[in-house]
C-alpha cells in the first residue's frame, strides 16, 4: 500500500510543471489613467451686444424770470415718463478666483430715444412740455460669484446721458424755448449669465441710472430766453438681454 501511494505522489509531482505551463502566467493589468474633468472659467476679455427696454421719470421746476436769469416771476412743476427701445454694445474683462468669486470691469453704450410730454398752463397760457432722454454710456466695476457655467453679479459705476426739453404753445404749436444737455451720474444694477458654450454666454440684467443735470437755460434760435428749468429728478430703469463672446477658451481641466 505504501508503495502504491509513493508511486502516485511521484506521478503527481511530475505532472505539476506541465499543468502549470498550461495555465500560463498571471496577466499584469496597468491602472487606467486619471480622467480629466472640465470646469467653466469666467476669466478673460469679452465683447458682446445687448437689447432691451428703458423707461424713466423726469421731474422739473419750470421757472419764468424777469429777463434772462433775472428774478423768478412764476414757477410751474411737471414731470414726464419717457420710454424707449434700448440696444447697444459692451466689452470688458473678468477674473475668477479659486473660491469662485469674480471681479471685473465693463464699459457699455446704449442707443435710446425716449420721449414723453405733459400739458401745462402757466399764467392761463396752455403749453406742451416735451422731454427726451437719449443714449447712455457707462464704465462700471463688477462683483460676482460663479457656480460652474452660471454667474450672478452686481455692477456699479459712472454713467452719462443726454436730456432734452422743448416748450411749445398749444394754440399754434410755436416753439417757445428748448434746452439740451449731457449730464453725469451713476448706475447700479445686477444680473445673471449662463455659459451655454465654451466661449459664449447669455444673460439678463437690470440697471438703475440716476442723474443730476442742474439748471437748464432755454434758448430759441440760439438766443437765451427768460425761462429755465431746474431738473430735480432724472432717472432711468433698464432691462437687457446680453450676449457675450469670451476670448481665451474658458474651459479649465482638472484631475
Amino acid at each position: 500500500m505504501k508503495k502504491v501511494n509513493a508511486v502516485a505522489f511521484l506521478t503527481l509531482c511530475s505532472c505539476y510543471p506541465a499543468l502549470a505551463a498550461d495555465l500560463g502566467a498571471r496577466p499584469y493589468t496597468k491602472a487606467p489613467p486619471p480622467i480629466a474633468s472640465s470646469i467653466y472659467s469666467w476669466t478673460g476679455f469679452f465683447v458682446g451686444g445687448n437689447i432691451g427696454y428703458a423707461w424713466g421719470r423726469e421731474s422739473f421746476n419750470h421757472n419764468e424770470t424777469a429777463g434772462v436769469l433775472g428774478p423768478v416771476l412764476n414757477t410751474e412743476r411737471f414731470s414726464t415718463e419717457p420710454s424707449s427701445f434700448s440696444g447697444g454694445l459692451q466689452l470688458g474683462y473678468d477674473y475668477q478666483f479659486q473660491n469662485n468669486l469674480l471681479l471685473g470691469v465693463e464699459a457699455d453704450y446704449h442707443w435710446q430715444d425716449a420721449s414723453a410730454s405733459a400739458s401745462t398752463t402757466l399764467n392761463g397760457f396752455p403749453r406742451t412740455r416735451e422731454t427726451r432722454f437719449g443714449d447712455t454710456w457707462s464704465v462700471v466695476g463688477r462683483l460676482g460669484y460663479a457656480w460652474g457655467s452660471t454667474l450672478a453679479y452686481v455692477r456699479g459705476g459712472y454713467a452719462s446721458s443726454e436730456l432734452s426739453f422743448a416748450n411749445t404753445a398749444n394754440f399754434n404749436g410755436a416753439l417757445l424755448g428748448a434746452s439740451r444737455t449731457h449730464t453725469d451720474g451713476y448706475v447700479i444694477g445686477g444680473g445673471v449669465a449662463y455659459g451655454f458654450a465654451p466661449n459664449w454666454s447669455l444673460g439678463a440684467e437690470y440697471n438703475f441710472y440716476s442723474f443730476d443735470p442742474g439748471r437748464q437755460l432755454q434758448t430759441l434760435n440760439g438766443v437765451a430766453q427768460a425761462a429755465y428749468n431746474d431738473n430735480i429728478d432724472f432717472n432711468i430703469h433698464q432691462i437687457l438681454v446680453k450676449l457675450n463672446y469670451r476670448f481665451g477658451g474658458p474651459m479649465v481641466s482638472q484631475y
